[in-house]
């Protein structure tokens, strides 16, 4: 079955309304963005989320110890969505000698070819999901914009895949079709004007379930 992810929660009203639907996950901006929230109002999310629901915190090159930070909060899923490299990541991994979570690095899509991306995936051994967005030279995430999921076709099938960017209620199940992803990772898809929709987030998760 194709998990997923509510992204960009930032609000008790947000985290009352995946509370509502149950998806998978549940993705927190620790990064400087619109979505952001501090280590205190995570906190008091994650106390707050059911505890069916896993916890995911975005960071874009931030210290190990501002990570740290976060996983006493309780994030159980750490989202690196910046420049980290491996080196970065076999820091990380120390922490898990004290904190029980995972990694998800992101991997840009601009117009790279499939094997160019693959052996890129390679290069990181001690990670435990790919998240796929599309490349931009304006923001390291968060457009709301899709790469072209034809060219990686079912890339899902050899890698640990968390499919991202522009995902909504009229296409995500193109893109799973496409991309054959282990998650569908979703934020301003389920927003109307700016905050998350209760409608559109039951209609997306029920789609996806529809599927597997």
């Amino acid at each position: 079955m194709t998990s997923i992810k509510i992204c960009g929660l930032r609000t008790i009203n947000d985290v009352d309304i995946v509370n509502r639907y149950y998806p998978e996950y549940a993705g927190f901006v620790l990064a400087e963005s619109k979505r952001n929230v501090s280590l205190s109002q995570l906190k008091i999310f994650i106390e707050e989320l059911d505890d069916s629901i896993t916890p995911v915190g975005v960071f874009v090159n931030q210290s190990p110890y501002y990570i740290e930070q976060s996983l006493v909060s309780g994030l159980k899923i750490v989202q690196l969505h910046g420049d980290e490299n491996k080196k970065y990541i076999d820091r990380l991994d120390e922490l898990k000698k004290n904190y029980d979570f995972k990694i998800w690095k992101v991997v840009r899509i601009g117009n790279q070819p499939l094997d160019t991306v693959m052996k890129h995936l390679d290069t990181f051994d001690n990670v435990d999901g790919f998240l796929l967005d599309k490349f931009s030279d304006k923001a390291y995430g968060g457009l709301g914009e899709k790469f072209n999921w034809a060219v990686y076709k079912d890339i899902g099938s050899k890698y640990p895949v968390i499919l991202a960017g522009g995902l909504n209620e009229n296409n995500v199940l193109e893109g799973m079709e496409h991309i054959s992803p282990c998650c569908v990772d979703v934020s301003s898809g389920v927003e109307t004007d700016g905050s998350k929709d209760g409608g559109k987030i039951k209609r997306f998760i029920e789609l996806v379930r529809s599927k597997g």
